[in-house]
């Protein structure tokens, strides 16, 4: 499978990345206690704490409290225990410049720290303000891993920045955790780019 065939095989990213839809559809609205650890700075809410839980495939949602207040935006995972996964704060938006920023900053912060090193991880998920996504160095050689339904729209995106930025010679998408399953979600390995 490579870059253009996961493309066509994963769901569009736009459901997962702003829209006029997602800033105008109604918030999903959550329970003072998830409120107050989002405002405390909390990455995740839990599905015992959605008041209601909106039907359909995992998306980007606005999240707000039991008084209305807007609290952020959030990747839906409608099939998982952890629910929403927050990707903006407040009136932020979450779109593909911003996705390819996330990436850029995660990339930056770990050669500021490590300077060129051969092997580290480039992108850890909540860490880097990019839910259920993982980026592993190796040399020239990049593994990918999404963890959650949310993320997995993102690879395709991800990837294509990644090569653009770091100009690696393979890129492995290594989703054969076992936390998928959780979600319903394909577990498996793929070569993206380059050749075996």
């Amino acid at each position: 499978m490579d870059a253009s065939n996961l493309a066509a095989s994963q769901p569009s990213a736009e459901p997962f990345l702003e829209s006029s839809d997602a800033a105008a559809s109604s918030p999903v609205q959550i329970n003072r206690r998830a409120q107050q650890r989002i405002l405390g700075g909390h990455p995740w809410v839990y599905r015992s704490d959605v008041l209601a839980l909106p039907a359909g495939q995992p998306k980007t949602v606005a999240v707000a409290g039991p008084d209305g207040q807007l609290l952020g935006r959030a990747l839906l995972s409608p099939r998982s225990q952890i629910v929403l996964r927050m990707v903006s704060r407040g009136r932020e938006g979450f779109d593909v410049a911003e996705l390819q920023g996330r990436l850029r900053a995660a990339i930056l912060r770990r050669r500021l720290l490590l300077g060129e090193v051969s092997a580290c991880r480039l992108v850890h998920g909540e860490a880097d303000f990019l839910p259920g996504l993982f980026v592993d160095r190796y040399a020239d050689a990049l593994v990918v891993q999404s963890t959650c339904a949310g993320s997995d729209a993102w690879v395709a995106a991800c990837v294509e920045a990644l090569r653009a930025q770091l100009r690696p010679r393979l890129v492995v998408l290594r989703n054969d955790i076992g936390a998928r399953a959780h979600e319903g979600l394909d577990r498996g390995v793929h070569l993206l780019h380059g050749a075996k």
